[in-house]
């Protein structure tokens, strides 16, 4: 029986390799959006902290009040500009995925193509057996009537 060679094995690894790609760009993506999200827990944390302290003062001078608003103005600004980094990462994200589906249907599409050549490999090897198997079947029938 002969051995079965897919013609369009070289076009899977590829279409494979591309799905391990994309995979792994998602994969970076979700890493910088979860550390996107830290960064912004950590300043609004930062923030609050500082707040509290400053209330938590009895006596404060003019000085220290326009400090703490221009920095809470900071704070509010650097929050607002995370938070647009994470939207712009989050379509990434959302663009990654759509490549992704892509891919992995081309790839699944290759295999199926494979196994569906496979199916009609075997099948012309059984016929080709059978074939084989009925001359085998006539020669023996026709020595046997002689």
């Amino acid at each position: 029986m002969a051995k079965f060679k897919y013609k369009f094995d070289s076009i899977k690894r590829v279409k494979i390799i591309l799905v391990k790609k994309a995979q792994k760009e998602l994969a970076l993506i979700d890493n910088a959006i979860f550390k996107k999200k830290e960064e912004i827990k950590k300043t609004i944390e930062e923030k609050s902290k500082s707040k509290k302290n400053f209330l938590e003062k009895k006596i404060r001078s003019a000085s220290e009040s326009i400090f703490f608003s221009n920095y809470e103005n900071f704070v509010e600004e650097k929050i607002e500009m995370l938070n647009e980094e994470l939207k712009k990462l989050q379509s990434q994200r959302k663009e990654k995925v759509k490549i992704l589906a892509e891919k992995t249907k081309e790839k699944k599409i290759f295999e199926k193509l494979e196994e569906n050549m496979k199916m009609v490999f075997k099948n012309e090897e059984n016929r080709k057996e059978q074939v084989f198997l009925d001359e085998i079947g006539t020669i023996n029938f026709n020595r046997e009537e002689r």
